[in-house]
């Protein structure tokens, strides 16, 4: 069991590599040394990785996993990415559901998506590879859905893409979704877990199923999960509207509202 969290994991256990990759290493001024190349030891960006809390992200995720070792299926590993810790969701711990902040480690490190690949459900027959979405950040506050790989150059299913700035994108409108979560994370997220796992629970039900059918039934089963997501997403930003604070609080907020504003969310 291993896992990444903003930290190069590949010691001198790799199995394959290019044949120039230590004459890469030294060109890059790095030193590869002289007998099997250490990735990590070579590659590693020391700053990078401190400042993202990728050692304690990546200790308490292989934790967690080895916890579910022999039963790992795709709602433990929904479970694992919106991981706090055991504490609320705070941008200055390292937690692996990560949130946005103005401290180095949340400005280029926060959770933009989330993805879960099943390869237990592989099909030596080539059949569709199931796999779980989220499309939008945070995945705590996200609704994972499923998606498909397969021979297909643009899947149907997929949602549209987000611009630059705000607009009315599947990741955007989360957005919108997380400055109301922000007021008050604890309340917001206890409201919506009941919600977020009977959702959830229901499509890896129905996901078998879909599994064996046609790709436009597969892309059918996830494009009524968008949309029910969206209905969702839709009723908890009303509840927190009539339900939290106007203003959310911290230390971080005054550096997410300017980029919110610069974003076009308001």
């Amino acid at each position: 069991i291993y896992a990444i969290s903003n930290r190069l994991r590949i010691r001198e256990d790799w199995e394959f590599a290019s044949p120039h990759i230590a004459a890469y290493a030294r060109d890059c001024g790095l030193s590869p040394g002289r007998g099997r190349i250490d990735f990590a030891g070579t590659f590693r960006d020391k700053f990078y990785e401190a400042a993202a809390m990728g050692g304690a992200r990546q200790n308490r995720a292989e934790g967690l996993l080895s916890q579910g070792s022999g039963a790992l299926t795709a709602g433990f590993a929904f479970d694992v990415l919106r991981d706090h810790g055991g504490a609320a969701p705070d941008a200055n711990r390292p937690q692996i559901c990560a949130h946005a902040g103005w401290l180095p480690q949340r400005r280029a490190a926060q959770t933009t998506a989330s993805l879960v690949v099943d390869f237990g459900q592989a099909d030596p027959g080539g059949a569709a590879l199931p796999i779980w979405v989220t499309g939008t950040s945070a995945p705590c506050t996200s609704l994972f859905k499923p998606g498909w790989l397969e021979p297909s150059t643009h899947p149907a299913w997929l949602p549209e893409f987000p611009g630059a700035r705000g607009d009315r994108s599947t990741w955007w409108q989360h957005q919108r979704l997380l400055k109301r979560a922000r007021r008050d994370w604890i309340k917001f997220l206890e409201e919506i877990r009941v919600e977020q796992r009977a959702f959830e629970a229901q499509q890896l039900l129905e996901l078998p199923a879909a599994r064996k059918g046609s790709e436009s039934l597969r892309d059918e089963m996830s494009q009524r999960a968008f949309a029910a997501a969206s209905v969702l997403e839709e009723r908890w930003a009303a509840w927190a509207d009539s339900r939290l604070q106007r203003e959310a609080t911290g230390p971080n907020n005054w550096y997410l509202r300017n980029l919110e504003r610069r974003a076009n969310l308001g």
